[in-house]
């Protein structure tokens, strides 16, 4: 099943201690706008999404992942 990812925007709001003419206020935005990129994993749904892939494709690609994981699960005892 596809997931469904809410395409918003990301906003980085101003803290109210921030001064605009401070030297370090872009480098705190950019930082701030870096994690939430970087949580939301946005780059990863790009990256994923540069191409089309067809849905069987997709399937199959999620199919051999299952198996590796179970391979890797009988070689370890991990059940």
């Amino acid at each position: 099943m596809e997931k469904i990812i809410k395409k918003t925007m990301l906003i980085i709001r101003k803290r109210k201690k921030e001064n605009v003419t401070d030297k370090h206020y872009i480098n705190n935005m950019l930082k701030r706008f870096k994690r939430k990129v970087r949580d939301v994993r946005q780059l990863n749904h790009l990256r994923e999404n540069e191409f089309f892939t067809k849905p069987s494709d997709k399937k199959r690609e999620e199919k051999q992942k299952n198996i590796m994981t179970i391979k890797y699960k009988d070689k370890n005892n991990e059940y």
